[in-house]
Formats: structure tokens, C-alpha cells, sequence
């Protein structure tokens, strides 16, 4: 709940790099598994989408959650003005999923690309039994890579893909 917020309405949008209207791929079995790049199989919706600075033109935002199934460069590529305004205060946490940055058309080079063409120094969240540990990335490309191999080699049993294998970035 936000401080002083008594009722708040939530528009139907996605967010992405561009305005206007296009096709989400939704999964049937988890609601949280929605895409918006074309997937096999998948029934589709028209919704409409904006980017972080359209949404945000001049607010000061300390936060962005960002879980968006291999698309987290196109939101990126939407919050630049965003990131400079905000730059100082600015945290980000995102899902890492190489599989499905690959499946998104973006792979790692496309996320990295993103990342570091805003400045972002990039941590990774390792959790263990009593703490989260944030790991600084030094050379994030070859250190996420080799995490990206790592992760999909010791995917567990109960995923079925390796799409479905992720960790957690702190920006």
C-alpha cells in the first residue's frame, strides 16, 4: 500500500520501447508468463504499450521491478530519459532468463548492449540459505555468460525448458 493512497486504478498496458498497439503472447497455465515478441502456440491480444518515460515524463522514480520474459532490453531502451533524470536515486531489479533473451530475439549481447549504453553498473543477486549476496559484475559479459551457461546446465528437474531458467540482476 503507498502512504496516503486511499484507492488506486491500474491501466492495462505494457511496457515496452515504443507507443502504441501490439500483440501479447499469453501463456494459459501461468499468468506471469505473458510475452510480447511472437511465441508458438500461444493465443495473442492486442494491447496497447508505452514506455517508462511516456508513462513517467517527469516524475522522480527510485525503483522499476522488472520481469518481462526477455524483453527487459526494449524497457530499457523505453526509460533512457528516465535513467538520466533519475540517475543518482535509480535502482533496478530484473529478471535474467538467457533463454528467453534469446528466444526474444535479444540474447545477451542485447541486454548487455542496453545496459551499459545507460551506465549501469551491474550486480548479480545470488540468495543462499541466510542472505542475499549482490556479486559486482566487473566484466559483466563474460562473467554473465558464463553464469548464462552455468545456470542452464543446472537448471532443476522441474523445469521443462531452458527458457525457464533464471536469477535475478540489481542495476
Amino acid at each position: 500500500c503507498v502512504t496516503g493512497v486511499q484507492t488506486c486504478a491500474l491501466p492495462i498496458l505494457a511496457i515496452a520501447d515504443e507507443k502504441g498497439s501490439q500483440g501479447l503472447y499469453l501463456s494459459e497455465s501461468n499468468l506471469g508468463d505473458h510475452r510480447l515478441y511472437r511465441s508458438e502456440g500461444r493465443p495473442s491480444c492486442e494491447v496497447q504499450v508505452t514506455t517508462l518515460d511516456d508513462y513517467f515524463p517527469e516524475e522522480m522514480i527510485d525503483f522499476v521491478k522488472m520481469d518481462t520474459q526477455g524483453s527487459e532490453p526494449r524497457v530499457l531502451a523505453g526509460m533512457e530519459r528516465l535513467v538520466e533524470r533519475c540517475r543518482d536515486r535509480l535502482g533496478c531489479l530484473m529478471e535474467f532468463s538467457p533463454g528467453l533473451l534469446n528466444q526474444s530475439g535479444f540474447g545477451l549481447e542485447g541486454l548487455l548492449s542496453r545496459l551499459q549504453g545507460l551506465g549501469a553498473r551491474i550486480h548479480w543477486m545470488q540468495e543462499d540459505a541466510e542472505k542475499i549476496h549482490l556479486i559486482r559484475l566487473d566484466s559483466p559479459m563474460d562473467e554473465l555468460r558464463q553464469l548464462s551457461e552455468q545456470m542452464l546446465a543446472t537448471r532443476s528437474e522441474e523445469h521443462t525448458s531452458e527458457l525457464q531458467s533464471h536469477s535475478d540482476l540489481v542495476c
